[in-house]
């Protein structure tokens, strides 16, 4: 498969997201349509090849606007397209690892209201496997805090990725984790294995 990497961060200005509206999907839509066409023409394994095509900002509620438009794959009876988003909410939790200047760091995860915020958001993207399209969950993770100068799991971590995984399962998404040798060490062994995950409960939900 081939995916579309150049607009996936198209639309956020220096300080915030841009406005999401007709004119800025126009321009999105019209780039979108281009690298379809362009590689279907190319011919070869080009003409049914799968091509993963970014949500807006990979955000899911810009992607599920009445605003975005997936392009057209005129060459393919079978939809050969997949649409790929993000998922870091709440971004507090996600994301920080101390507070910054736009939230303070939220430590802790998992009670009732959050586990159903989760499961919304990824029913949203349903819009699309309704429609024959695959979804792809291209990033998903949790940042560590430092406690007594030691980088460590926030509460509720493993809780979060296992809701992750089985909202993927249940609305048929693939999700990846996006991790920096934190938690999956891609150096070898003596063996010259790569050694894989290092912490055995993000192994477990991993592994699920």
């Amino acid at each position: 498969s081939l995916h579309w990497t150049i607009p996936t961060w198209w639309g956020y200005s220096n300080s915030s997201h841009a406005s999401f509206n007709a004119a800025v999907n126009s321009k999105f839509a019209t780039a979108a349509q281009r690298f379809v066409d362009k590689i279907r023409a190319q011919g070869g394994n080009n003409t049914d090849r799968f091509l993963l095509i970014p949500g807006y900002s990979t955000d899911i509620d810009k992607t599920v606007s009445p605003n975005y438009v997936m392009p057209e794959d005129k060459t393919n009876k079978i939809q050969k397209l997949m649409i790929s988003v993000h998922y870091y909410t709440p971004s507090t939790y996600c994301i920080l690892s101390e507070d910054a200047s736009w939230g303070k760091c939220k430590t802790n995860w998992g009670n009732a209201a959050e586990k159903q915020e989760l499961d919304k958001y990824f029913k949203k993207m349903q819009k699309f496997t309704d429609q024959g399209y695959g979804v792809i969950v291209g990033e998903y993770g949790v940042a560590q805090i430092k406690k007594n100068g030691k980088w460590v799991k926030k509460d509720g971590m493993e809780t979060w990725l296992g809701c992750v995984l089985e909202a993927c399962d249940k609305y048929n998404y693939s999700p990846f984790l996006w991790d920096c040798n934190t938690f999956f060490l891609k150096k070898r062994d003596t063996t010259g294995k790569i050694i894989g995950f290092g912490d055995k409960s993000i192994a477990d939900k991993n592994k699920k």
